[in-house]
């Protein structure tokens, strides 16, 4: 409308700081609902990005083609295995399965499709196990995941903003236009 302010339909940055935290905290309650209804472990799949655009349509594409390539890679490890729900927020899309794995199984499993995806490090495929708690790769003596950008420890880049955001999505980019099945 011409008689709107100029920032009406655009979220403040401290309105969309909001709105990404409630929605990764209605994520958690998705997530420990989930466990509760499917009674066993969680997997859950979202996409590692930064900054406010987590939404766009490339990005949906390839979380699509991702979660395929994991449904096709989980099934076949755990026939029992079940789609619990695909959901897409401020924080980004998510997907659920539940799996008839234990949660250290799971994650295992989780971590080796990461890593053997090109577009792993673009994803983060967490594990709740029956309990709701979320299994961590260094409880299962696996390293952390490396930065985007170099060869740190990505949870260091990112306490320290090592890298400016266009430096990250630019990595992510480069990721992204390798091949899903190479």
């Amino acid at each position: 409308r011409d008689d709107a302010p100029p920032s009406a339909g655009r979220l403040t940055p401290m309105d969309a700081f909001s709105a990404l935290l409630d929605a990764r905290e209605a994520r958690t309650r998705r997530r420990l609902a989930l466990v509760e209804r499917c009674g066993g472990a969680i997997v859950s799949v979202t996409m590692n990005i930064p900054g406010p655009d987590k939404t766009s349509a490339r990005y949906a594409r390839a979380f699509r083609e991702f979660l395929d390539a994991l449904s096709v890679f989980w099934k076949g490890r755990d026939p029992l295995a079940r789609h619990a729900g695909t959901f897409e927020s401020a924080a980004g899309m998510e997907a659920h399965l539940a799996t008839a794995l234990c949660g250290n199984e799971a994650k295992l499993l989780a971590v080796e499709f990461e890593n053997s995806h090109p577009w792993g490090r673009c994803f983060d495929v967490d594990v709740l196990d029956a309990d709701g708690v979320p299994v961590s790769r260094s409880a299962l003596g696996l390293p952390e995941r490396r930065c985007l950008c170099c060869v740190r420890a990505a949870r260091l880049c990112a306490r320290e903003r090592t890298h400016p955001l266009s430096e990250l999505l630019a990595a992510i980019d480069s990721l992204l236009d390798q091949p899903p099945g190479s």
